[in-house]
């Protein structure tokens, strides 16, 4: 039987935003069935769009959640996740990476670390290589790991093996690392989104009130954030 409640959802929101979500849905709302799918994120669009899902995280751009999903559906901006360099103290070349950050690292100058990047199909990375091909950079990034989860990236930061490419929101409270901001030509907004159907004729919600409630859900969490 399908449950209450079906939200799609990547590897990183898993395990944070939805998590503490599903720890508030199931205060909330004890008892009720959902079901939660990690799947890439232009199947989590076809998803609500064919009904499949109810509520999807994404973060991909407002015109590409319309193209892919060919009706309209509605669109809630839920917080700001850019993504950030990481770095250990034990990476051999984490004194110069330090030393040019407090100066100014340029993206020419990051192209002498090895990056740790989340890997090719993940749109974080699309938008990156895009921005590395905008200032001509693109085959000069020397990359030593390509992977996801961000934890993975993460741990790879920690034994040294280069620069990792992560959203700042996987790195709060995480004091043994060394983080700072792209370059200013290489930085965008990775915005989270969750989406959902429109009801037909009216600007609102085309959702069951469980779904709504874990909607309320996702919000207290990002309110309680800010």
């Amino acid at each position: 039987d399908r449950p209450a409640v079906t939200l799609g959802c990547g590897g990183h929101t898993v395990n944070g935003l939805v998590r503490e979500a599903v720890r508030v849905f199931r205060e909330t709302s004890p008892g009720v069935s959902f079901r939660l799918s990690q799947r890439p994120a232009v199947t989590r669009v076809e998803g609500v769009a064919n009904g499949s899902l109810d509520l999807a995280c994404v973060r991909i751009a407002p015109q590409v959640i319309q193209e892919i999903a060919r009706r309209t559906l509605l669109i809630e901006d839920l917080f700001d996740d850019p993504l950030v360099l990481v770095a250990a103290p034990a990476g051999q070349q984490f004194t110069e990476f330090r030393d040019l950050c407090e100066k100014n690292l340029s993206p020419k100058a990051l192209t002498g670390f090895p990056l740790l990047l989340p890997e090719p199909a993940s749109e974080l990375r699309r938008e990156f290589d895009r921005r590395c091909r905008e200032v001509g950079i693109v085959d000069r990034v020397n990359i030593a790991l390509e992977a996801n989860p961000y934890t993975t990236l993460l741990s790879y930061v920690r034994d040294g093996v280069g620069i990792g490419l992560v959203p700042e929101s996987s790195v709060h409270g995480q004091t043994d690392l060394y983080v700072v901001s792209l370059p200013s030509k290489l930085a965008t907004a990775s915005i989270v989104r969750v989406i959902y159907r429109r009801r037909a004729g009216k600007d609102e919600p085309d959702l069951s009130p469980e779904a709504i409630a874990f909607l309320e859900a996702l919000r207290s969490v990002v309110k309680k954030k800010n």
